[in-house]
């Protein structure tokens, strides 16, 4: 296997974990292995909301942000609003290193990865989590390449821990010291120091069992068989049943279900694994389904007995600790990912009891420590002979459900018929092999098929344009309309404008006259004042004269 390079400096990273509390603990692997080579780099874990709390078991050196929205509810009607969100999460993040860190990578985790400005992006080769569902999405947010990304490949059914030692070694990060590890906080280790005061049990004797699956039971053992375990159990230890809020309801079916009345049920905080973790920690035993509390009890070193149903592969996902083992009962539909065909779980419901109860014994009688914590002791038990005679019918429902997951796959890969250069390749080939031909035609059918459904989106988008015309060109008439008001407005306007302009020039020409007159006027007045004047002179002159005259008489 080659390995990763990277472009220095590393001063942030970006890891994806948008999967469930066990693998976020399976996955400190990871995290352990990047802080030793980078100890001074922010390092980011991505989780989906419900998973914001399982910050509280890792190291306060990891920031713990969940998306905005869960990746894993339909994106339908909800385009916009997610490229939106998505945008600003990914401004909000921006790294230099980003890790897909899922094997079955989730479509929102690789949009976010595209995004972050990452100049390295690491992921495992396995199956994308993008379809056609979410290509509007890409496009939107310009995330669609990964040609650019450096991969590590490991098998299918590899166990998950197995997963991670590839990619560190890939990443040339020694291995030493990363291991699946849970940080336990001083507030959530009182807090379960309460609960366990509530059973008024001795802690190191007890077996804590934990008997839910995330999904009620539904993928635990039969409610019959918990509690005939339980009974055995409490016969040489103290039994104590624990969960979350979400967890109340299955253990109220074991409890009306003829659960002994004189074992505890502890309820904690779903929203804080710390609590949980702690609650755990110390116990005597953990007992319980393939689920996140198992993987905790696992790596805190508590005797761990993990119950395995067929959704997986047989070792996927087995416990790592030194004191882990499983119970299983392997049978030929393993690996359904639990699309189960039938009406029941075989492979959880029907483990014969018997079998089951001795292999717990088992494991309780054996208090020894495993070799290699990363390979747990399994208990295999086989299956009854009446299983193989009920699968013909649930097979032909998987078949016929295998085909429609086909239609939906070719659905899916519509972007063939982009790629042009691939179908000059068929076409150039068709004149060389016979069979080429039939493989090449049957190619072709598909991309016309495939062009097909393109051409009925683009039909679509034309009739949408056609109807958004229309609208226009009925708001163009109306414009029309309004602007024909406003020239004949306009007109009438013009009219009282050029009347105006004729009273007013009347009017200036009455004025201009006005003021002639007033000019004649004004002379006629002078006139008349100047011979006033000389009027006055002249009465002035006999005055004098007749003065003197009298003067000379007297």
């Amino acid at each position: 296997m080659g390995s990763l390079t990277f472009t220095s400096p590393i001063r942030s990273i970006l890891v994806t974990r948008l999967d469930g509390l066990g693998d976020i603990v399976i996955g400190t692997m990871l995290l352990q292995g990047i802080h030793a080579k980078w100890p001074e780099a922010k390092i980011r874990l991505i989780v989906r909301p419900q998973m914001l709390g399982a910050a509280s078991i890792l190291p306060d050196w990891v920031e713990v942000i969940s998306l905005p929205f869960d990746p894993r509810e339909p994106v339908a009607g909800r385009t916009a609003e997610i490229v939106g969100q998505l945008r600003q999460f990914a401004l909000a993040v921006q790294s230099d290193l980003a890790i897909v860190a899922e094997y079955n990578r989730t479509w929102a985790g690789e949009i976010l990865a595209a995004m972050c400005g990452a100049r390295d992006i690491m992921a495992f080769d396995g199956p994308t989590g993008i379809n056609l569902n979410h290509r509007e999405i890409c496009q939107a947010l310009g995330a669609a390449s990964q040609e650019s990304w450096q991969t590590v490949h490991v098998d299918d059914g590899a166990r998950e821990t197995e997963k991670y030692a590839a990619i560190l070694d890939a990443m040339q990060i020694d291995r030493a010291g990363c291991e699946p590890a849970v940080t336990l906080r001083d507030e959530d280790q009182n807090a379960a120091a309460q609960a366990w005061a509530k059973t008024g049990l001795s802690r190191a004797d007890a077996i804590v069992c934990f008997p839910s699956s995330g999904e009620a039971l539904a993928r635990s053992l039969d409610l019959a068989t918990w509690v005939r375990w339980i009974g055995h159990l409490q016969q040489s230890r103290p039994v104590v049943l624990f969960g979350s809020e979400w967890d109340a309801p299955a253990l109220d079916e074991l409890a009306a279900h003829g659960l002994p009345s004189n074992v505890p049920r502890i309820i904690l905080p779903g929203e804080n694994p710390g609590v949980m973790a702690a609650f755990i920690e110390g116990s005597g035993c953990f007992i319980g389904t393939d689920t996140g509390p198992m993987h905790i009890a696992g790596a805190l070193g508590v005797p761990t007995l993990g119950i395995f149903g067929g959704g997986q592969s047989a070792h996927r996902f087995l416990p790592f600790g030194k004191r882990a083992a499983a119970v299983r009962m392997p049978i030929g539909c393993y690996g359904c990912e639990w699309h189960c065909p039938f009406d029941r779980r075989h492979c959880l419901k029907d483990i014969p009891q018997a079998a089951l109860l001795a292999a717990g014994d088992a494991f309780l009688a054996a208090a020894h420590e495993n070799a290699d914590a990363f390979h747990p002791q399994i208990f295999d038990i086989s299956p009854p002979g009446e299983l193989l005679n009920v699968t013909l019918g649930p097979m032909m429902r998987q078949h016929r459900r295998f085909l429609a997951d086909h239609h939906e796959i070719m659905e899916h890969h519509v972007f063939l018929a982009e790629k042009r250069s691939e179908f000059a390749d068929i076409l150039s080939r068709l004149g060389s092999q016979t069979h080429a031909h039939i493989d090449a035609l049957a190619a072709i059918a598909k991309t016309i098929a495939d062009m097909t459904g393109q051409n009925d989106a683009r039909d679509a988008a034309i009739a949408r344009l056609n109807s958004a015309l229309s609208e226009m060109t009925r708001h163009n008439e109306s414009r029309d309309g309004a602007i024909g008001d406003i020239n004949k407005s306009l007109s009438e306007m013009t009219a009282h404008n050029q009347s105006r302009d004729d009273a007013i020039a009347h009017l200036n020409a009455i004025l201009a006259e006005m003021t002639r007159q007033n000019d004649s006027r004004d002379a006629a007045i002078a006139h008349l004042n100047e011979l006033v004047d000389a009027m006055n002179t002249k009465m002035n002159t006999p005055d004098g004269a007749i003065t003197r005259l009298r003067k000379w008489l007297s």
